[in-house]
This record gives structure tokens, sequence and C-alpha cells, in this order.
């Protein structure tokens, strides 16, 4: 197994990377695939070691061409030997016109963990470290009636024991309708039997509190929830640009942004002398109301 250690801000040696290897045909140049079958529950390791329940079965498939030779299994357990045999039409929806040797392990053992090679004719190899473990998390403990927790697993949602969860379950969470998730990030059971952080809590979702920039603005809010309305107005001498009332809505956010306050701007005249008619109109957002103007010799105006 490689190790890499950072130091001064840098993995050293450099880390290396995994090759996608060829499923239609097989090559000098590249080790055989390798494949496996677990009956009982297993996930994979952040270092790629396979971890399986204890007293599960396990069969490993070694892919070759009988071209390049026969290949064999090698492991250095000391605990038993383990049977091989030869099939055909194993995964052939993965490897396509590749015979299989199969090495199969019945009600698996701490004692079977170890390294299991695939060995070809001329020596390329590939292998799969094997653990196995019976290491489980307790299930999240949830007080919350709007938290929803899911659990899924590499083996499938059929062998997931909910009393004693596997090495790697994960947990995924949703919540109740009306509310929203806070730190949404799955959880993993790693290893020592503990989840990979603390469970996150739901919340109501509600719409932010609106900021009212403009002096002239002025807002009620019947409520911050999905479904609350906010209806605003502006003073007698601004007019109102945009929606005046506008909802929440269902995601959190308002569905209209917040109207603004424009100054009323009278259109100025020149005063007629007296005894002229003076005709008086109104901008389109304005009301007239009925008036009756008199002008005197001084230039006054009377109502």
């Amino acid at each position: 197994m490689f190790k890499s250690v950072c130091r001064n801000g840098e993995w050293l040696p450099p880390p290396p990377y995994c090759q996608k290897l060829d499923r239609t045909k097989a090559n000098d140049n590249q080790p055989p695939p390798i494949d496996f079958q677990v009956s009982g529950q297993w996930s994979i390791s952040p270092t790629g070691v396979l971890l399986v329940s204890r007293s599960s079965t396990i069969h490993l498939f070694c892919f070759y061409q009988m071209d390049n030779g026969k290949p064999r299994w090698e492991s250095f357990s000391s605990y038993r030997s383990y049977p091989q045999e030869w099939m055909r039409g194993v995964n052939q929806h993965k490897f396509v016109n590749f015979s299989v040797l199969q090495l199969t392990i019945l009600i698996a053992q701490p004692e079977d963990s170890g390294s299991f090679h695939c060995i070809l004719s001329n020596n390329r190899r590939n292998s799969l470290h094997l653990q196995i473990r019976d290491e489980y998390c307790a299930p999240i403990a949830n007080s919350s009636p709007t938290l929803n927790i899911h659990y899924s697993s590499t083996a499938g949602p059929h062998l997931t024991n909910k009393s004693h969860l596997f090495l790697g379950t994960v947990a995924q969470f949703s919540c109740s309708s009306g509310y929203q998730i806070l730190n949404q990030r799955p959880l993993i059971c790693l290893e020592g039997g503990h989840w990979s952080q603390l469970a996150p809590t739901c919340t109501h979702i509600q719409c932010p509190p609106l900021i009212l920039h403009h002096p002239q603005l002025h807002c009620q809010v019947s409520s911050y929830r999905p479904g609350g309305s906010a209806h605003c107005s502006c003073n007698p001498t601004h007019e109102l640009i945009g929606r005046a009332t506008f909802k929440c809505g269902l995601d959190g956010l308002w569905e209209e942004e917040l109207p603004k306050c424009r100054g009323i701007t009278a259109v100025g005249r020149q005063l007629p002398y007296y005894s002229k008619k003076l005709n008086v109109q109104c901008l389109h957002y304005l009301h007239l109301f009925l008036l009756k103007l008199t002008f005197l010799r001084s230039h006054r105006l009377l109502r």
C-alpha cells in the first residue's frame, strides 16, 4: 500500500493514480483486472481496502485471456488455503471475451485479512487488500420530528441493518415540508464505529428581513414564512416604483424585488395675469380635486 507524506506544503513522494484497465482485450502491458462479489456487508475504505463483515462469503475474480497463459492466485495467509476454479461467463457485461480464475473465501474471519494477488504468466500482477471487520456505527440519535435520515450501503439497501450499520454506510438527510436543512453533507460510518460528523438540523424556511434603504419607503410583513406577504408604500410626497404587494416563496425567497420611492416633481408654470383663465392638469399618477382659483391685480392667488 502506497503512502505519501505532506512536507512543506507538498506531498512526498507524489501520490500515484489509478488507471482504467482495458475490459475488451488483454495486453502484455497491463495487469489482470480483478473484481469481487460479497454475500454480506462490505465497503471500500478511503485507502482502497475492501472491508467485509465477518461470516460473509467472498468471491474474488481474476480476468484473463487464454492467449496470455493461465494466471494464479497467491496469498500469504497461514490461516487456511482457498479453493480456486476456472470459470466462464462471469461479469460478461464488464469484461468481454475474458476467462476467470475464481478464489472463494467461505465464512470469512479476521484471520483471512490480507493481500490477494492475481499473477499472470508474464508476472504482471494485480492485488486486492482485504480486511474482515466487525465494526458498526449505532443509528444516529434523532430527537427532531422534522429531520428524516436515509441510510445506504455499497452492499445495497436490502442488506443494511438499521440497528448495526457497517463501516462505510452513508447517512443522508432531508427535512419535512416547510423546513430546510442546515449543513447539508452526508455522514459516513468510519473505522472505530463513529460517524464522520454531527447530524444536521432543520429550521423553518423563511424569507430574509426586508432592508429598507430609502427613508420614504415603508413595508409591513404579515409573515416571513412561505405564503406570507409584504405590503409597501411611500410617503405622500413620493410615488412607488415596483410591486406594492409581494409574497414569500416556497424556497424562502421573496417573489419580487423591493420597490423604490421616487419624489414627485411639480410642473412649474408662469402665473397668468388677472382675468385670464388658468388650465390646470395633473401628472398621470396624481389626482385632481375640485379647486376654484381667483387671480387678483396684485398677482396674488386666492382659492
